[in-house]
């Protein structure tokens, strides 16, 4: 029987539970764009990404088991269809889970161009694949391959009915923004300006669709696209109108930022002493505008490029509410509640800006010497059965006793 609980009311539909999160990523459903939003909520030390390597059922049971990351965010590429066997031992229960659903003829095109641009890795060629044309692509992919993801029928009733189980939150593609602002807002962060990464690389032979393969994609996705109806059918009504409980953060950009900045009468902060901090220290020196210092969660008394490094506690209150903060850190979400409970006056996310002016410095080439940057598209494995999607046998859990089932102590952050 189904449990479609959650989208009985819009508070039910928002609602974590606040509990961790699990991200059940479906290729070319706009994921990456939201694991980015939730490494930055939360901080990229809070979420555990299970990819490569790590995405499978061993890898992931290892990673509940871990004391250290019971209340980490996760996400994968690893189909429902494989982890339902052993949902108990992972402890389904722990976690608010996440997903993202999508209109099949978007995500057709979308991943066929996806692929089209990985195609000389072996796992893609041992596939055979065809990409000498959509409609060639389109026939050597599975049929309904959203509804395989979340169970083996391909059904799209058995696939929302698991879903149910888990009392997971489906989001259809034209609502992730929405519903991305509400997370912030429930966690007391203003939401940040639209994230779109990964996006599959157009050409104008994209946009010239035959009818014959329009007809094809319907057929042979018939369910995922009833699927993502029924999806989207629950979902609309309860966004209907819904106004965003915040207002987005004020954001740093390379063709206006100057601009405003100039015009600014007190000091200004940048909040992150990483690379890309002082890269956007750099930039704004060279321009001609002064930066007071930098602020720091952990570091306090040091002198860098010149400029003291404080923590938000060192300022007064007057000092806080007269400051710009430009917040250089990849980790928005605490940063933004730190600067507001220290009465943080103008706040504003430069973080894509100093990322771009660090890359920018360095040719252009990320560094194991530098910090981690904004998720990259998930790589996909040179060596795997099938990329997510396609059938696979599922991975056999390691041998031992049972993972414990982990548990979320009321009153902890999530």
């Amino acid at each position: 029987m189904k449990n479609d609980q959650r989208y009985v009311s819009l508070s039910s539909y928002l609602s974590t539970g606040k509990k961790p999160l699990y991200f059940l990523h479906c290729l070319k459903t706009a994921g990456t764009s939201l694991i980015h939003y939730i490494v930055r909520l939360h901080g990229r030390d809070r979420c555990d990404l299970l990819y490569d390597e790590r995405q499978s059922v061993p890898g992931l049971l290892a990673s509940v088991s871990n004391p250290i990351e019971q209340l980490h965010h996760r996400t994968s590429h690893l189909p429902l269809a494989i982890m339902g066997p052993f949902l108990d031992q992972i402890g389904h229960q722990h976690f608010h889970w996440m997903t993202c659903v999508r209109e099949p003829m978007a995500r057709q095109l979308s991943l066929y161009r996806y692929l089209r641009d990985r195609q000389d890795r072996p796992l893609l060629q041992n596939l055979g694949l065809d990409f000498s044309s959509l409609e060639r692509f389109i026939d050597g992919t599975p049929r309904n391959s959203q509804c395989l993801f979340y169970h083996p029928s391909g059904q799209a009733d058995a696939a929302l009915e698991a879903l149910d189980k888990l009392d997971a939150q489906v989001i259809p593609l034209p609502f992730l923004g929405t519903v991305i602002d509400a997370l912030f807002a429930n966690q007391g962060v203003a939401p940040l300006a639209p994230i779109h990464i990964n996006r599959s690389r157009r050409d104008s032979s994209d946009d010239q669709i035959s009818p014959a393969v329009q007809a094809m994609i319907a057929e042979r996705f018939e369910q995922d696209q009833l699927l993502y109806d029924t999806c989207y059918q629950r979902v609309a009504p309860l966004l209907a109108g819904l106004e965003p409980a915040r207002p987005t953060v004020e954001t740093l950009t390379a063709t206006d930022g100057l601009e405003r900045l100039h015009s600014l009468g007190g000091p200004i902060h940048i909040f992150g002493t990483n690379t890309a901090g002082q890269a956007l220290f750099r930039w704004l020196n060279q321009a001609g505008i002064r930066v007071s210092g930098f602020l720091d969660s952990r570091n306090q008394g040091d002198i860098l490029l010149g400029r003291p490094i404080q923590q938000p506690e060192a300022l007064t209150a007057e000092q806080m509410r007269m400051a710009t903060v430009l917040i250089a850190s990849e980790t928005y979400g605490p940063v933004y509640r730190l600067l507001s409970d220290h009465g943080g006056g103008r706040i504003i996310d430069a973080f894509d800006l100093a990322k771009t002016l660090m890359l920018t410095e360095v040719g252009g080439c990320e560094s194991h010497h530098h910090p981690p940057l904004p998720i990259n598209a998930p790589r996909l494995p040179d060596r795997r059965p099938a990329p997510p999607g396609w059938p696979a046998v599922p991975a056999q859990p390691p041998a031992g006793p049972p993972a414990p089932v982990p548990t979320h102590r009321r009153g902890e952050p999530v």
